[in-house]
């Protein structure tokens, strides 16, 4: 989310695990809000169940307050972080 992709990241988005049976991209979630760059083209992204371009809301809850309660915690660590979208 709100990442810089570059040249290096295919346009598919997306590979099947070595090993993994048929089909298993169609059970993780693979989502993707707000990236920018040469590589954040979703045009030829994988056609998986699994993968779906976010809007704000469905990507806010995976923002660092809402998926891990960062703003609960995260504070004590020193650790920077963007608790938004």
């Amino acid at each position: 989310m709100d990442s810089y992709l570059g040249p290096l990241v295919d346009r598919e988005g997306w590979a099947e695990w070595p090993g993994a049976e048929a089909g298993r991209g169609d059970t993780v979630y693979f989502g993707e809000y707000g990236n920018g760059g040469p590589g954040a083209d979703t045009g030829g992204r994988v056609g998986w169940a699994g993968v779906h371009q976010m809007g704000y809301d469905e990507a806010a809850q995976f923002s660092v307050d809402s998926f891990i309660y960062g703003d609960d915690w995260l504070g004590a660590t020193s650790f920077p972080y963007d608790d938004d979208v």
